[in-house]
């Protein structure tokens, strides 16, 4: 959609275009100059900062709204990076218990090799491989929380970037709208008058 469409209906009026020029509604400069209607200084202004107020709203939105899409899609990201790292905890899970399992294989074999299976040296065995699957389980799982914890500070962290953009943004129009109040109350009185 043109930008002189949308704007054209807001800016007329405040531009001092007559009745012939506002009844020819969203035409161009050029018509709008075609029907005589005469154009003061004040009202090129109050046009322009009006244009500009409208614009940088625009900008504003447009901004906060990439800054929310970005903050989303950043999200999302966090989000699949924990589920991997949890895939990865339970393979690396899966993976210490195949080895408990072999090393128990391994232990049984040696000592019935031995001739020792009625001894303690089995028992002891179990109890070894148990003791370092049970190490190795821990640790994973220790890992686990830590990397928990550091995507929740991620998450965090990036929905504090959203606030802080949509702050920015609503900061930076508040001022806009502060510089150009004046002329804002000039064209409120030209069209309301």
């Amino acid at each position: 959609m043109c930008l002189e469409f949308l704007l054209a209906p807001l800016i007329m009026p405040a531009l001092g275009v007559g009745a012939t020029g506002a009844a020819a509604g969203a035409a161009t400069t050029a018509a709008t100059a075609a029907t005589g209607a005469g154009v003061s200084a004040a009202g090129i202004q109050a046009g322009a900062t009006l244009a500009g107020t409208l614009l940088a709203g625009y900008g504003t939105v447009t901004q906060m709204s990439a800054a929310s899409d970005q903050a989303e899609a950043s999200k999302r990201a966090e989000d699949l990076r924990k589920k991997q790292m949890e895939f990865n905890a339970q393979r690396e899970k899966r993976q210490a218990f195949r080895e408990a399992q072999g090393a128990r294989a391994v232990a049984l074999s040696n000592t019935a090799a031995a001739g020792a299976e009625d001894s303690s040296a089995l028992p002891g065995a179990y109890g070894q491989i148990a003791g370092q699957y049970g190490t190795r389980v821990s640790g994973i799982n220790e890992n686990l929380s830590i990397g928990r914890g550091l995507f929740e500070a991620k998450a965090a962290e990036s929905e504090a970037k959203g606030q802080i953009a949509f702050g920015s943004g609503m900061s930076s129009f508040g001022k806009d709208l502060i510089g150009v109040s004046p002329e804002l109350g000039r064209i409120g009185s030209s069209l309301f008058g």
